[in-house]
């Protein structure tokens, strides 16, 4: 069942803070994040393209509709369609209300086994600050995952896609700063971990004195949250015909270890093996992101 919650967004990332009655278990939490570029837009009446691209889109999140425990999408236009077709009842999804017919929302998927719950204190699921009061904004997603079976609260999970091009740094770090200050207000002994689309740029893109990844994890650390940014191996998790980029990325608190390192998609994992039509066709039929996994072992 899709779930809506009332507010607007901005941008996307996620985050995930953990209680430490279930990590005496030595649990583990896989949580991804996918940006599935403009899906949905214009799809009133279903098409054969429509149903082709779903099809891809199994196909490239075969394994993690059963292997997370969470998926943070972003940049979904139509959300009912994306449940139907690509999810298929294997993950219960929840996201928020917003009027335009062309709005990216940022969508949270979780595993059937939890349950998602507004944060403390919160009556919604959103961070709204983050939009900065823009129409077009896309609030950060955020909430509390439980355990159903145990009652057990196991994460805070918050999914934010944050403000494209590489002259917004200033608002990017306005929209971390937003994240950080509700953060501070959650329990000091829950873990956090923050994923989704930052889209960062480097220094020389932005003409500030640093990339644009250092400068959030400066924002983080202003407010004393505690959380180290997770190294991707890989060299990107966005590529085009007109570039490549590392947008999508997590962030941990410091007793949150890493049980796997951060998994993407083929396309990112090997790059250069790869044709401009490889490129075009990925592109055209999926997405121009990819897929990005973390396993995390919980304190």
């Amino acid at each position: 069942m899709l779930t809506w919650a009332k507010g607007q967004v901005y941008s996307v990332v996620i985050v995930v803070l953990v209680t430490t009655g279930l990590s005496a278990l030595g649990q583990t939490l896989r949580v991804s994040t996918f940006n599935v570029r403009w899906y949905g837009l214009k799809s009133s009446s279903d098409t054969v393209s429509d149903y082709q691209r779903d099809k891809q889109l199994r196909d490239t999140l075969r394994s993690e509709l059963y292997d997370s425990d969470a998926i943070i999408f972003e940049e979904i236009v139509d959300v009912p369609r994306l449940e139907r077709y690509v999810i298929q009842g294997k993950m219960q999804c929840l996201t928020y209300y917003n009027s335009s017919a062309n709005h990216q929302h940022v969508v949270l998927c979780h595993k059937p086994k939890y349950r998602f719950e507004k944060a403390d204190g919160d009556k919604n699921f959103i961070i709204e600050e983050v939009t900065e009061g823009t129409k077009k904004g896309r609030p950060a997603l955020y909430g509390l995952l439980r355990d159903t079976s145990s009652g057990e609260a196991v994460a805070y999970l918050v999914g934010v896609h944050l403000k494209a091009f590489p002259e917004e740094t200033a608002l990017r770090l306005r929209q971390a700063e937003a994240i950080a200050k509700r953060l501070r207000q959650l329990s000091k002994n829950i873990p956090v971990v923050i994923t989704g689309d930052f889209n960062t740029y480097e220094r020389d893109k932005t003409s500030w004195n640093k990339d644009d990844n250092y400068l959030i994890s400066d924002v983080f650390d202003k407010y004393r949250l505690g959380l180290y940014e997770v190294r991707n191996y890989h060299p990107y998790t966005f590529i085009s015909s007109s570039g490549q980029n590392k947008f999508d990325r997590f962030w941990v608190s410091g007793d949150v270890e890493l049980a796997e390192d951060i998994s993407v998609s083929d396309l990112c994992a090997e790059p250069g093996s790869l044709s401009t039509g490889e490129i075009k066709w990925y592109n055209d039929n999926v997405s121009d992101h990819c897929l990005v996994s973390v396993t995390l072992s919980l304190p």
